[in-house]
């Protein structure tokens, strides 16, 4: 006679769910923001759900505003570098010194046929 024996599902409450609510919580505590009623109550399935959420969209969020940031430096940084080679006597000072070159990503940027003087 084999027994069955019935085995809970796996917890959503474990330990790395739990620390990982808690950081969310320091988080958004050093961004401003007081922790929501919700956060203070005992850990549950939905509201670790619901703090997760939020949490990766802050994250998202800083990401995106990151890019977006690191993107308009390197918009920056090729219209200055535009400018400094429309000088040619800049350009020849460069080849002298062996400086002639750019990494291929800026080159592209810099010249629209991606050819490197």
């Amino acid at each position: 006679m084999t027994k069955i024996v019935n085995k809970p599902p796996p917890s959503i409450l474990d330990e790395h769910s739990i620390e990982l609510a808690v950081r969310r919580a320091a988080y958004r505590s050093l961004l401003g923001r007081e922790p929501e009623p919700a956060a203070i109550d005992p850990a549950t399935p939905p509201l670790l759900s619901e703090e997760f959420e939020h949490s990766l969209a802050d994250i998202l969020r800083t990401f995106v505003d990151s890019a977006e940031f690191a993107q308009q430096r390197l918009m920056f940084v090729v219209g200055a570098l535009r400018q400094i080679f429309a000088d040619e006597n800049f350009v020849n000072l460069l080849r002298a010194e062996g400086l002639a070159t750019l990494p291929k990503y800026l080159a592209e940027r810099v010249w629209s046929s991606g050819s490197v003087t």
